[in-house]
């Protein structure tokens, strides 16, 4: 049915229309007077913003750890091998060195791509759709995405990710060609970064766009920062300027400390430092901020609320890791179940939001957004 408010100056309100079908309720946005409307979204579209920021962020992800790893491919360095074997870790935790499930001509034991320190997978992961998480496989989705999304979108905004989903055609045949596609993809995330947050309008349905793109990069932070951890300090020290890369953050770096990367620095900056748009702890407070303006508007209070592992990331003390780190105590063990920990806030929290939002059909209540 419908409904409206029965004053002229009305908050945030919500309805939500239970019983198992179509979503049908709304956030909407401080009414004023004069002759403006409030211009609803179902969560169709709320979802696709969702993915979008997801999609947006993980592509960036996948092209500056592909990017790291083919640079040091190519420069054929005995000294980077080390570095290239925990990147090949992260690789397939994010599972660039997968086709994809539906490539019906591979056998179940053939699935897995071998494991080498070669450019073959690094290539396939740049250019071949098939491979599950490379980068056409998620340019693809995030134009699946935007299309839904066409009206919200500036005419540059679209043209960008139009040709980002094209940027691997021709697909490459070499390493050299799988570096030059990379090296355009990543100034064209930046510019989607830029569209996000200059050209749309910030409404309550942008909200989650936003949320999307926070809980992506605070995986591929946590992933990345933990794989140090373990590491014997001969092996650490190598890896440590490529974890800069990945985090995008080694100009911050050298402007900072104005030497070569040491491990409580580095993971000062990529997990602890608030002020750096690129580290853990940054994420988790925009991330508790955007969960308090939903809970002030629809009650909803998530499982998985970040509050308290931004709690413990403030109050977590770097001196911690200082002296052997493969010792019997583990020191770095407890900072590495706080990244466990936020790694898994972010899958579960994407979860209770899908829930929450997004099911289209089903037994439990779902809510549109509109602003």
């Amino acid at each position: 049915g419908l409904g409206r408010p029965a004053e002229s100056n009305w908050t945030d309100f919500a309805l939500d229309l239970g019983g198992g079908g179509v979503a049908s309720g709304f956030f909407a946005s401080r009414w004023s007077k004069g002759p403006s409307t409030a211009v609803y979204s179902p969560s169709r579209a709320v979802e696709n913003l969702f993915w979008m920021g997801r999609y947006t962020e993980r592509v960036e992800n996948v092209g500056r750890l592909l990017r790291a790893v083919g640079q040091r491919l190519a420069e054929s360095d005995p000294a980077h091998l080390a570095t290239l074997k925990v990147l090949t870790r992260l690789s397939d935790k994010a599972r660039l060195r997968e086709p994809s499930e539906n490539a019906s001509s591979l056998t179940p034991a053939a699935k897995k791509l071998p494991v080498s320190l070669g450019p073959e997978w690094v290539i396939a992961a740049t250019g071949d759709p098939k491979v599950v998480n490379g980068v056409p496989a998620n340019t693809a989705r995030l134009l699946f995405c935007a299309t839904q999304l066409r009206e919200r979108m500036s005419l540059d905004h679209w043209r960008t990710v139009q040709r980002l989903a094209h940027v691997h055609e021709p697909t490459p045949q070499s390493l050299e060609a799988s570096l030059a596609i990379l090296d355009r993809i990543i100034p064209a995330c930046t510019a989607l970064a830029g569209y996000a947050l200059d050209d749309m309008t910030r409404d309550d349905a942008w909200r989650f766009l936003v949320i999307g793109r926070d809980l992506e990069r605070m995986a591929s932070l946590s992933s990345a920062a933990m794989q140090v951890l373990g590491l014997p300090d001969e092996d650490s020290d190598t890896v440590l300027g490529a974890l800069l890369e990945i985090g995008n953050v080694s100009m911050t770096y050298r402007a900072r400390y104005q030497r070569h990367p040491e491990l409580i620095p580095v993971l000062d900056l990529l997990v602890l430092d608030e002020s750096n748009p690129h580290s853990v702890c940054f994420q988790l407070a925009a991330l508790y901020n955007h969960l308090n303006q939903i809970w002030a508007q629809l009650a909803f209070r998530p499982v998985n609320d970040p509050a308290s592992l931004l709690l413990a990331l403030r109050e977590f003390d770097l001196v911690e890791l200082e002296g052997p780190r493969m010792s019997q105590d583990k020191p770095g063990k407890p900072l590495a179940a706080l990244l466990t920990a936020c790694e898994s806030c972010v899958y579960g929290l994407s979860d209770e939001l899908t829930q929450r939002f997004f099911i289209h059909a089903g037994e439990h209540p779902q809510t549109s957004v509109a602003a």
